[in-house]
């Protein structure tokens, strides 16, 4: 990782001297890693970077909790009757909601 980082290396100094030109660099082809003390600091990205790394890191997490929910085991399910007879509805009650939408 600190390879691929210092590849993309701009000391502190630089950054400071040439914003606009190294924002126009990091549009043109993504992100710069800025080094103080010849050590990564801080990474700069574009906005769509980001998000789509942040996107990613959502789908990890999620992937994650539903991989350790399958893992675990299940109970017994509910039918669809037994949720009719929880609440007091009988088939004949649902008659004529199949067009309803809910949002």
């Amino acid at each position: 990782m600190q390879s691929v980082m210092m590849e993309d290396a701009l000391p502190i100094t630089a950054f400071g001297e040439s914003a606009g030109k190294i924002f126009a660099d990091i549009q043109k082809n993504g992100r710069r890693v800025i080094v103080d003390n010849d050590r990564p600091a801080f990474v700069v990205q574009t906005a769509e970077d980001y998000e789509r790394t942040m996107d990613l890191l959502e789908d990890l997490r999620v992937e994650h909790i539903a991989a350790e929910r399958l893992s675990k085991p299940r109970g017994k399910g509910t039918s669809f009757e037994d949720v009719l007879t929880e609440f007091g509805v009988t088939e004949k009650d649902l008659e004529g909601w199949e067009d309803v939408e809910i949002e």
